[in-house]
């Protein structure tokens, strides 16, 4: 990735460039130079890349696709970044109506800490789990779990809490058909160094591959 124009700049630096207006040719040569062409056809024959299996659907296509095999499924997971539940509350709960597949569990990343203690019912036959900043009004995660679920929060698994490294985390045992689950929610927040989050992530899957 070394290669990609741009790749050198921390985030302050790509911002500063994208901002200023003497700067912005320097997109347009970059982006536009036969290099760069060159290193995205590379990407495209990357045998690793071809394997990612990611797709955009719309809401019929999805309900298409996958009530044919939800019976088959036999534990099922939603992620969204919301971007403040209280401002979306009514979208996030038409989609949900509109998705025609019960999630075991919807995680939501950027919640905010506005009038989430409300929240608790919004979803018919869910519990909300949530984590939220100490400091701060944006960011937090939050957890639906269906009920029945006999949820359990691990504390044991968490980043570290230290000023260096600014993120929400809560991971959730969960217990479905007899079988353990563990589904865990993380934010990192925007400019946050990205080594400390990554130790703590190597940390926590080091102990739970351990249980």
């Amino acid at each position: 990735m070394n290669c990609l124009p741009f790749s050198t700049c921390s985030q302050n630096e790509f911002n500063q460039l994208f901002c200023e207006s003497k700067s912005a040719d320097q997109f347009t040569d970059l982006l536009s130079s036969h290099d760069f062409r060159s290193i995205l056809k590379k990407f495209t024959y990357d045998g690793q890349l071809s394997n990612l299996n990611c797709y955009y659907y719309t809401i019929d296509e999805f309900n298409n696709k996958f009530c044919k095999i939800k019976k088959n499924v036999e534990f099922s997971l939603f992620h969204l970044n919301i971007r403040s539940l209280n401002s979306k509350l009514r979208e996030f709960c038409t989609l949900m109506k509109l998705l025609l597949m019960d999630f075991d569990v919807i995680v939501l990343t950027e919640i905010w800490n506005y009038n989430v203690n409300f929240y608790q019912n919004i979803l018919d036959g869910y519990c909300l789990f949530y984590e939220m900043p100490v400091s701060s009004s944006v960011g937090g995660v939050g957890l639906f779990i269906k009920k029945g679920l006999l949820p359990k929060i691990r504390n044991d698994l968490r980043l570290p809490s230290n000023t260096m490294l600014k993120s929400e985390c809560l991971f959730i045992e969960l217990t479905k058909n007899n079988l353990k689950y563990i589904v865990g929610g993380i934010y990192r927040h925007p400019n946050q160094n990205i080594d400390l989050c990554t130790e703590g992530l190597h940390s926590i899957i080091s102990k739970i591959s351990n249980l």
